[in-house]
């Protein structure tokens, strides 16, 4: 009967104990749930015009290019530009465009070495979308819990990784994020 009663209570003791882990938001669990919402890791890119304008002549005259029609101004972007082309990503070619209306364009197009293509996600006419880096997971740094609601703010990281001569300019700063999790019948989610 004692070793009945113990076995009881044994069971009781374990079963309380499984409930209970149950409803705390442990941190790998979060860590776990959040890499699987998120797709993490994933690539981050960036997006490049194809065209800088240098500058353009109408009847005027000769006039600092404004980067109209899919361009950006050469000179806002050439210390970017220059970066890339030391990394040997990227060369540039000098267009001078005259045009039936009377426009004379002069810009740079940028081509990319074929260095630079293994980073090239997507392109179309006008711009190049590239790979900059990895974003990945960093560390959970806080859990707040509200257990009347079964609800759990949980503050996390992630970090830029495997950067590439496209990425150089982002920041290197781990990226500060917010997850709300809800807690059901059959474990905790995160909300929408």
């Amino acid at each position: 009967m004692k070793k009945q009663l113990l076995t009881l209570l044994s069971i009781i003791a374990v079963a309380f104990l499984l409930q209970s882990c149950g409803k705390e938001l442990s941190r790998s669990k979060a860590k776990e749930l959040i890499i699987s919402d998120k797709g993490l890791p994933y690539d981050e890119t960036v997006r490049l015009p194809k065209k800088y304008y240098v500058r353009q002549y109408n009847e005027g005259g000769w006039l600092p290019a404004v980067g109209l029609w899919g361009g950006e101004k050469y000179s806002d972007e050439k210390d970017k530009l220059d970066m890339l082309l030391s990394q040997g990503v990227i060369t540039l070619e000098d267009i001078d465009e005259r045009l039936p209306n009377g426009l004379h364009w002069v810009y740079k197009e940028i081509r990319l070495t074929e260095e630079g293509k293994k980073y090239l996600t997507e392109e179309n006419e006008e711009t190049l979308v590239m790979r900059s880096c990895t974003i990945d997971f960093g560390e959970v740094t806080g859990i707040q819990t509200d257990e009347q609601y079964g609800a759990s703010d949980v503050h996390y990281t992630l970090v830029r990784k495997n950067i590439t001569p496209f990425g150089q300019h982002l920041s290197q700063d781990p990226i500060d994020k917010l997850a709300n999790f809800s807690l059901y019948d059959d474990g905790w989610r995160i909300g929408l």
